[in-house]
């Protein structure tokens, strides 16, 4: 483990710390082997970071032309994701483009 690796971890614990919160974070170098976590061998819930590579893959297929932005989708109550923000907020069905959909999947 390098100094600056240590010096990472180190630094999120103390953020994780002063928020009252345990974390974990796992970050790797994309074409190298160069790594830092905290506690990055613990089975957590890829919740969030999950839609990263759903957002590629839908701009990927939008920009092939195999996914039309436009197309309608209905998203309906039954099945949501429970949370207090976005679509899960809603109490009724709604209806957007591919486009919305994932705008609103990222923020």
């Amino acid at each position: 483990m390098t100094r600056a690796t240590v010096d990472v971890t180190a630094r999120l614990e103390q953020v994780f710390a002063s928020a009252g919160a345990r974390g974990f974070v796992h970050a790797r170098e994309v074409d190298g082997a160069a790594e830092v976590g905290l506690s990055p061998d613990e089975p957590v819930v890829a919740a969030s970071t999950f839609k990263v590579p759903v957002l590629l893959e839908a701009a990927i297929q939008m920009a092939e032309g195999r996914l039309d932005p436009t197309a309608r989708m209905r998203v309906p109550v039954e099945g949501r994701a429970p949370g207090p923000t976005g679509i899960s907020a809603f109490r009724d069905e709604v209806e957007m483009s591919v486009r919305d959909l994932v705008s609103s999947m990222m923020t």
